[in-house]
């Protein structure tokens, strides 16, 4: 039951940051990221559906999935010398 009351709660508030963007003219497109699972958000702009801003950019996804693929290959990220 705590779990349905916690998805209404963010169902809420998805629908209340969707109306304040509508009123300026922009629309918010809320995706999972294919290949690592993540959730993106897109605004556009409403009309000519343009891409304003994305989070994470493509380039913060395409630097998770290096380090994820660096870490699942046991790799190291950093050398340090003392």
């Amino acid at each position: 039951m705590r779990q349905e009351s916690g998805a209404k709660a963010v169902e809420r508030a998805v629908e209340s940051v969707e109306r304040y963007v509508s009123d300026l003219a922009r629309d918010l497109q809320f995706s999972v990221h294919e290949s690592s699972g993540r959730t993106v958000i897109t605004v556009t702009e409403r009309g000519t559906q343009r891409v304003i801003r994305q989070i994470p950019s493509e380039e913060m996804l395409a630097l998770a999935e290096r380090i994820d693929s660096t870490l699942d290959q046991g790799g190291v990220l950093m050398r340090t010398r003392a």
